[in-house]
């Protein structure tokens, strides 16, 4: 921590010094050490001076759910922006996932990547960035009986979706790419006044580790909600950044 001070004291960026404890524990582990990075202590710390995205609630999710309507184009449009957030959080899943990065760019959710049963839904992600291979995965997303449920937010989706190859495809039939999800998420927040450039499209994911840390679930289970391979989803659970 006092090494992570010293950084932060100094001008080190977040990413930076990250790397540089990713180092550390990497020589730890080569010696056989303990590994003090790991401490929840050391996360916190990083989290301080280093990434400090606030995370999405659940309730701040249905508020901008509600307000898609009000900010969106039309109710189309609020239909897909609304289900794609509902995927982010329910799935902790990062907007590369969900939509390419640009129009002329593959990646994101194609249509048969999304199997809609009576219990929820199912998803497939064939890349990812800790899948480079593409090997591809699938897992559950449940429905939920609250003000909101992801079942509920893809079926009022698809009812309306215009054909193609891309799962989210706006009303001209041009795919949702990120820097737009990141775009309408912002103006959203705005209109239910939150401080927008204090969160991104990360703030999914983050929210969705720190919801499940509040509920009470092992770390073996938010480990397998948000897929992470390590402890890393530590970082990640910030009931103190909340709004």
């Amino acid at each position: 921590m006092a090494f992570l001070s010293k950084m932060h004291a100094i001008g080190v960026s977040g990413s930076v010094a990250r790397n540089r404890v990713s180092a550390l524990a990497f020589h730890f582990k080569l010696r056989g050490w303990p590994d003090s990075t790991k401490h929840f202590l050391v996360g916190d710390e990083q989290i301080k001076h280093g990434d400090n995205r606030r995370p999405i609630s659940f309730d701040l999710l249905v508020s901008l759910v509600k307000a898609s309507e009000s900010v969106c184009d039309s109710k189309y449009e609020a239909a897909l922006i609304s289900a794609a957030f509902g995927l982010a959080f329910f799935g902790a899943m990062r907007v590369s996932e969900i939509v390419p990065t640009a129009l002329n760019k593959p990646g994101g959710l194609r249509r048969e990547d999304i199997l809609i049963c009576e219990d929820g839904i199912r998803i497939r992600i064939c890349k990812s960035k800790t899948d480079q291979e593409g090997r591809g995965t699938w897992f559950p997303i449940f429905a939920i009986n609250k003000d909101i449920c992801p079942l509920v937010l893809i079926k009022e989706y698809m009812r309306v979706r215009k054909d193609g190859s891309q799962l989210f495809i706006h009303e001209n039939g041009l795919p949702l790419v990120s820097g737009q999800f990141l775009a309408i998420l912002r103006r959203i927040l705005s209109r239910v006044g939150m401080p927008a450039a204090e969160f991104g499209t990360h703030s999914f994911r983050i929210g969705a580790a720190t919801e499940a840390s509040r509920a009470g679930l092992l770390e073996s289970e938010i480990q397998r909600v948000g897929r992470w391979r390590s402890r890393c989803f530590t970082r990640y659970i910030r009931p103190d950044l909340l709004l």
